[in-house]
């Protein structure tokens, strides 16, 4: 998938400083007048100065490496949003960093909250139930010349490691810490509970998107060993699984700076 691998990178590169144009600067940062502006124009340059940067090294390692390295310029990615990006997201929006620091007295809900669980114990059942039928599917494959036997089982077994993991990683994304304003306001508390509900099916669904994922590939190595396909439907369902969670990161980061902003106004209000 060449074209991936050369387009991948640049997208990761990009992403930072595209990312930071479509976010609005907030109405307090617009009241602090030239000095607040000028910040942001700052740190905005250096962020660009930095993309542009880590773009020309890419190049670079696109000239005189081979395709293997270059593939993973992509890393690059991580000093430029930590580094660069995260500086100019809270000097246009506060709400971009903690909702709280600031603030010296707050609330917070004490109810036990993974026992509010959205995803049903039968979700997994299901689950399992798909990737046991891979499982008794590839077993009654016939051995073929090609990819050792223990090929599909390996690859298999990744599905159920997915299936492990996903029930404690809705359980920590239910554990997210949600202050509420000192009034409680039922409307913050609601907006959690969407929330909430939004982040736990969408690791329910990665984590089963990725079992089947590794299933169809083991499927298609145990009765296509001398197929391309297999490397395709892995490799690119696996590039795209990864992309969609990218996607699903960030939509959870938008949707916690719009809580932030709530929480903020409500605050507002009770002092």
């Amino acid at each position: 998938m060449f074209w991936f691998d050369l387009l991948f990178p640049v997208f990761m590169l990009l992403f930072p400083a595209g990312f930071t144009l479509f976010v609005r600067r907030a109405e307090d940062v617009e009241a602090g007048g030239r000095t607040n502006q000028e910040h942001v124009q700052a740190l905005s340059q250096r962020l660009w100065l930095g993309t542009a940067s880590a773009l020309i090294a890419y190049l670079v390692a696109f000239q005189f490496l081979a395709p293997s390295v270059t593939q993973y310029s992509w890393v690059l990615f991580f000093p430029l949003w930590f580094g660069l990006a995260q500086p100019v997201l809270q000097a246009k929006n506060p709400s971009w960093g903690s909702m709280h620091e600031n603030q010296t007295q707050r609330s917070a809900s004490l109810k036990p909250r993974v026992i509010e669980n959205p995803v049903p114990v039968g979700a997994w059942v299901a689950a399992w139930g798909l990737w046991l039928t891979s499982v008794l599917v590839i077993a009654m494959a016939k051995p073929q010349s090609g990819l050792p036997g223990w090929v599909p089982w390996l690859i298999v077994s990744g599905g159920a490691f997915w299936l492990l993991f996903g029930p404690w990683g809705v359980r920590m994304f239910l554990q997210e810490a949600e202050p509420m304003d000192t009034s409680g306001s039922p409307e913050l508390a609601a907006e959690y509970g969407r929330f909430r509900a939004f982040k736990a099916w969408g690791w329910y669904y990665a984590s089963v998107l990725a079992m089947f994922l590794a299933s169809a590939t083991a499927l298609l190595i145990a009765y296509l060993p001398h197929s391309e396909l297999p490397i395709w439907i892995g490799a690119g369902g696996g590039s795209l699984l990864g992309v969609a969670g990218g996607v699903f990161g960030t939509y959870c980061s938008i949707r916690r700076v719009r809580i932030a902003d709530l929480y903020r106004q409500l605050q507002a209000q009770d002092h």
